[in-house]
């Protein structure tokens, strides 16, 4: 019988916070959005990248927005973080040990 492990690796065993958090700014800036600094999202993380969004913008503008608005918004994230998900990205102290 074969053994293995399962790792939740994004946020758990690696700080992806700043590049997340960059992706959304980016996406917010492209659409006209006010950004948020980067310690900012770890109250926003948790739960995928459609409530990272929803959670990025202004307050009440998620539910009020056009489907396809956010749809566009929620694709411009996703792309840059794809982008640029491994600039800022490092394990935390002590998991490349373990």
């Amino acid at each position: 019988m074969s053994r293995g492990f399962i790792f939740d690796l994004d946020g758990t065993t690696l700080n992806t916070l700043d590049d997340l958090g960059n992706a959304c700014n980016l996406a917010l800036t492209a659409f006209g959005y006010p950004t948020h600094p980067l310690p900012a999202y770890k109250q926003m993380v948790g739960n995928g990248f459609v409530l990272l969004i929803m959670r990025s913008l202004p307050c009440g503008e998620a539910e009020s927005m056009e489907k396809k608005q956010f749809q566009a918004i929620l694709e411009y994230a996703k792309k840059a973080y794809s982008q640029h998900m491994m600039e800022r990205t490092r394990p935390y102290e002590g998991m490349t040990e373990t």
